[in-house]
Parts: structure tokens; C-alpha cells; sequence
């Protein structure tokens, strides 16, 4: 890949932009298959429209040796769910900058006060279906607050459950994610070579041989964590399924999540949960 550049949209942006919203295979899977028919005019109200609203919401440009390719943008509304878009033209789709302005705009929605991104692509739209996947997102029921698209699945990505990967690309945002103070002082640059060193698979998680020192435990524990949904209840058959394929003693783990606090369970060991984490 060619050095890309992500960036604040500026009125400079604005004649680039008005070019891919009214370009028709760009806007197709969004229903609007002539494009958007902006004019200079449009694109100025929408700019200040945008202007008003930062940093609750931001819209970014992305370029490639200097070269225009396309936007991504956050909204975060007042509940903290930030919608979410990337858009790309044609020539720079399947080169990993989908990937980049996507990871960008979620950033900078976490860091201005998102608990969760959300996105709603297409059903027909396997590519960027895969995308999603790839970075985190899982399906959910949409929340109440927000209207059925038929048509369009609900995909969302929560902070506090980030997983291995944006745990090596994003450490930083990866600590951040859990709230109170955590039970050991980490860097980031520890994050980064604890996975390197202790999970032979990031995607699917891995794990080799746990670590003998708690704290390197701990951060691979807290990875594994991201895997069960907090909105539901698991059976010990369904926990074991889940961390079987991570690891050969896969009771162990199961250990850890409950002695960490990452996991509940009842007292019969029947029924387990993700611990609330606000």
C-alpha cells in the first residue's frame, strides 16, 4: 500500500467530496444509484452543518499519495451510539484503506464519548459485510431509539469489547476501553509484545502457552473476554465451545475470566455471563 493520509474535512475537501456522493457506484448500495446530485452549493451548508457539530460528529478525508479516495465519518447521537460510514471510490476499494479510514473515525468517536459504533450496511454488500467483520462488528438488535432499515443489518462494535486485533493496531484505545483503574500498571509497547509472544493466531485468537507473570496473564485474559457478548447469558458447554478452539486447557481460562472478573457465573457453575462494565 502507498502512504495514506487521513484528515480533519477541510473547505479544500469539499469539491472532491461533491465528486464521490455524486458518483453512482459509489452511492449505489446506499439506494442512490445516480449518485447524490450535490451541487456547490449543497456541499457548503452540509460543510457548516458539519463545522457546528464537532467533535460530537466528524467527517474525514482520505488520500493516497495525495491522491483523493474517498471519506469516512463518525455521528454520535445522545445516547453514545456513533453511526459510522467509509466510502471509497472504484480504484481504491481491496487495497486495506477501507480498513484505515474505518479504524480512524472509530478512534475518534471512542475518544470523544462513544460506548458503541454502529454501522448498517447492505445485506447484499458482502464485501463491506466482511470488512465489518474483520474489525469486530457483530450483529445486534438495534436499539429502540434508532429506526428499522429493511433491508440493512445492524452491526455494532462496543469499547469495552475490542479483541485481539485492535489490541496490537490500537493499544492505546485498547487500554482505554476498560473502565477504573486496572489491576496492573501496562504500557501499551506491553500489550503490543504479550500477544506477539503468547498467541500464535490474532485472527482467530490463539493462544500458546499461558505466561507465568500475572500481568502478562492478565492482558491476554482481558483479549479473550472480548469474545463473549455482554447482552447475554452462556451455558458451561457454550463457554467451553468458545474457548476451546483458543486454547488446549481451555478449563484454565475459564478460571482466569471468573478470578479476573471478566466473567460471572452462579453458584453451580451452570450459567455464565460478561461482567457489567457501565
Amino acid at each position: 500500500m502507498n502512504q495514506v493520509t487521513i484528515h480533519p474535512t477541510t473547505q479544500d475537501d469539499l469539491e472532491s467530496l461533491q465528486a464521490l456522493w455524486n458518483d453512482g457506484d459509489v452511492m449505489a448500495f446506499v439506494g442512490f444509484p445516480q449518485g447524490l446530485g450535490m451541487t456547490p452549493e449543497k456541499m457548503q451548508t452540509w460543510y457548516t452543518w458539519l463545522c457546528d457539530g464537532r467533535p460530537q460528529r466528524d467527517h474525514f478525508s482520505i488520500r493516497e499519495e495525495g491522491i483523493y479516495c474517498g471519506e469516512s465519518f463518525y455521528a454520535i447521537d445522545e445516547h453514545g451510539y456513533a453511526a459510522l460510514d467509509i466510502k471509497l471510490f472504484a480504484a481504491f476499494r481491496s487495497k486495506g484503506i477501507a480498513a484505515l479510514g474505518l479504524r480512524h473515525a472509530i478512534r475518534e468517536a471512542f475518544n470523544h464519548g462513544a460506548h458503541t459504533v454502529w454501522v448498517d450496511p447492505n445485506v447484499e454488500n458482502a464485501k463491506a459485510l466482511a470488512l465489518y467483520h474483520r474489525l469486530g462488528f457483530t450483529k445486534a438488535q438495534r436499539p429502540a431509539h434508532q429506526e428499522e432499515t429493511p433491508g440493512f443489518v445492524y452491526l455494532q462494535l462496543r469499547k469495552h469489547g475490542l479483541g485481539a486485533l485492535w489490541a496490537v493496531d490500537e493499544p492505546e484505545l485498547w487500554l482505554s476501553s476498560f473502565q477504573g483503574p486496572l489491576p496492573f500498571e501496562i504500557t501499551p509497547t506491553e500489550v503490543k509484545t504479550v500477544l506477539s509472544t503468547f498467541c500464535s493466531s490474532l485472527d482467530p485468537l490463539i493462544l500458546t502457552p499461558l505466561p507465568a507473570r500475572e500481568k502478562h496473564k492478565w492482558i491476554l485474559i482481558a483479549v479473550v473476554s472480548s469474545a463473549f457478548d455482554p447482552s447475554r447469558e452462556y451455558t458451561e458447554k457454550e463457554v467451553m465451545a468458545i474457548l476451546k478452539p483458543m486454547n488446549p486447557d481451555p478449563i484454565t481460562i475459564r478460571r482466569y475470566l471468573v478470578d479476573y472478573k471478566f466473567l460471572w457465573r452462579t453458584r453451580d457453575g451452570s450459567r455464565y455471563g460478561k461482567v457489567n462494565e457501565g
